[in-house]
């Protein structure tokens, strides 16, 4: 099975981790409060068994910042997209009678 959709997602929580430190609020917010993209899944099945994969793909830029280069000049091309892969197995457990 093949399936393509929309998803939008809302940044719920951000922190922080230097080194081997704690994870802390940040004193600056580094990424968008929101995200909207693609989500492409392919699933396969045998007997009760199954298999996916699911690929989520941001279609807008997350950063808060403007990204320059020694000298100081804007990179237009220094953008960051969410991206997340997804793979599982499983197994489906019939709970009817037949």
């Amino acid at each position: 099975m093949l399936g393509i959709g929309l998803n939008y997602g809302i940044k719920v929580n951000e922190q922080v981790k230097i080194n081997n430190g704690d994870w802390s609020d940040p004193i600056v917010e580094s990424i968008r409060s929101t995200d909207f993209g693609l989500v492409c899944k392919l699933e396969t099945n045998y007997k009760n068994l199954f298999a996916l994969a699911r690929y989520n793909i941001g279609l807008i830029n997350v950063s808060e910042f403007v990204f320059t280069d020694d000298n100081g000049q804007v990179n237009d091309n220094a953008k960051q997209f969410i991206r997340n892969l997804q793979i599982g197995i499983g197994y489906k457990l019939k709970f009817k009678k037949e």
